[in-house]
């Protein structure tokens, strides 16, 4: 379907030869616009972001195969074609927005951004996620490819044929159907369970029943944390954004500038295609919006959408201060409302990670209200008296704060939620100046430790490698390569 409604069908015809081809139809009447006078199709029609309709054919005429893959304007225009290129499978659209996958006579092919094919054993029609991963069957399982160069990132053998084009649900879980008539279920890395979400809702008073993938998102945490020198730095900005999935964004967006930190587009269009993390992540974009934009530059912490006042829930069992000293914004945190939540850690002289909560409404030293939990946890107050006292301890789940616009410069009401993780100074790489930002400075973490913010989103693109030469990740995650430290995904 076109963006103007119209529908697009190829009409498949005898032999090598059709008679019939592509036709556009009005999406409400079902009558039809015209026909592709240059038309030879037999795979179903795919548009990408920039108008473009692409199908291909492939026949046997008793001696070898010909085929072509061809493209037209929105208009049916015949724009090119590939008589090389054999291809017996629908394409699918991959999310620079002009890339195609389709499976032919020749094996996979990528176009667009990259180009490159690989013959293989194939089963089944390719589909890929919304970061670009490629999901197809073989003839005795399943296989993820990478879509940089079509290496291949896993595989998994059930014993059986897969047949079915592989599908992602909502939940995040690929399924796939066998010619045994098993149906198959492959779902993320594990998740350490460590944190509850602390959101119900982006606005007061609600339940909305928000998990880690379900809350809208404004800024995700960026994994090229560097100055444009390449060293490390918080908030420093090299005109790149890295989301876990390994998504980069890199085009400059001149609509949103605070100091050096922008948000940035995957590709040169500012009006690209929006960018989008489902099933593990809604992203929103900007405080403003703006989902085909990748915010922002340097951020150290996920924000997410929550109105002045919005009830704000602990995400872990721990107890509560409102720290003088912050890594990444120094003795700034004050200014920032920053709440911290010293996870319990019991036989062990520091906790594994420091939850904060920044640009509070409620904080130390301010006159406690009544704030109201509508629908409390098991164990959790209905009533809470804010802002919770400095050494109180409180359980996962329950109500510790409500989300504002503190800083000391203007911003929109949001929920800035950071992790810290608690590592040994030895764990954090000196080469590209991680260690001048780590050294935690908090009171309640005993002895000398470096607290390393992290993603809980994890890292889920390219595996990570080591380097024989400097011993640090030379591939895979940007930001263990830069501080030596893993993100992993720790949601419950």
């Amino acid at each position: 379907m076109g963006p103007d409604g119209s529908v697009y069908a190829m009409c498949p015809g005898q032999d090598y030869y059709p008679p019939t081809g592509l036709s556009k139809f009005n999406g409400q009447t079902g009558t039809n616009i015209g026909v592709a006078a240059y038309s030879r199709g037999a795979t179903e029609p795919m548009m990408d972001n920039q108008g473009r309709l692409y199908a291909g054919f492939m026949a046997f005429n008793g001696i070898f195969y010909i085929g072509s893959y061809d493209t037209w304007d929105s208009n049916l225009n015949h724009l090119s074609a590939n008589w090389m290129d054999y291809t017996t499978s629908r394409a699918t659209l991959m999310p620079d927005g002009w890339s195609t996958l389709k499976l032919g006579y020749l094996g996979l092919g990528f176009r667009g951004a990259y180009y490159w094919d690989l013959s293989g054993s194939w089963s089944s029609l390719p589909s890929t996620d919304n970061v670009g991963k490629i999901y197809i069957g073989t003839p005795t399982g399943v296989a993820c490819l990478n879509a940089n160069d079509g290496s291949t990132k896993w595989s998994f053998t059930t014993g059986d044929t897969i047949t079915t084009q592989p599908v992602i649900s909502n939940n995040g879980l690929l399924y796939a159907g066998a010619n045994s008539g098993n149906i198959y279920a492959f779902g993320r890395p594990s998740s350490r369970g460590v944190l509850s979400f602390p959101l119900k809702s982006h606005v007061p008073d609600r339940d909305d029943g928000y998990t880690s993938s379900t809350a809208p998102v404004n800024s995700v945490f960026d994994h090229s944390m560097a100055d444009s020198n390449g060293q490390y730095g918080p908030y420093k900005c090299d005109q790149t954004v890295a989301a876990f999935t390994g998504l980069v964004a890199s085009h400059y967006n001149p609509d949103f500038v605070f100091g050096c930190r922008a948000g940035y587009t995957v590709t040169p269009d500012p009006h690209g295609p929006p960018i989008s993390f489902l099933p593990y992540m809604t992203y929103r974009g900007g405080i403003d919006g703006g989902s085909n934009h990748l915010y922002y530059d340097g951020h150290t912490g996920v924000d997410y959408q929550a109105s002045y006042g919005t009830q704000v829930f602990a995400s872990v069992t721990g107890t509560v201060y409102y720290p003088r000293y912050m890594v990444d914004v120094g003795y700034s945190a004050p200014a920032f409302h920053v709440m911290e939540i010293i996870p319990d850690h019991p036989g062990k002289p520091n906790p594994d990670y420091i939850i904060y909560y920044l640009h509070l409404k409620t904080y130390k030293g301010q006159q406690q209200i009544e704030v109201r939990d509508r629908d409390p946890l098991p164990g959790c107050q209905e009533y809470v008296s804010l802002p919770i006292p400095e050494g109180q301890h409180v359980q996962a789940g329950c109500l510790v704060a409500q989300s504002g616009n503190s800083a000391p410069y203007f911003t929109r009401s949001h929920l800035h939620f950071e992790v810290q993780k608690v590592v040994p100074p030895s764990a954090v790489l000196c080469q590209f100046g991680a260690r001048a930002y780590a050294i935690c400075r908090d009171p309640h973490i005993l002895a000398v430790q470096d607290c390393v913010p992290v993603d809980p989103y994890g890292w889920t693109g390219n595996l990570v490698t080591n380097s024989s030469e400097i011993g640090v990740a030379d591939s895979g995650d940007p930001y263990q390569q830069l501080t030596g430290i893993a993100s992993e995904f720790l949601w419950k």
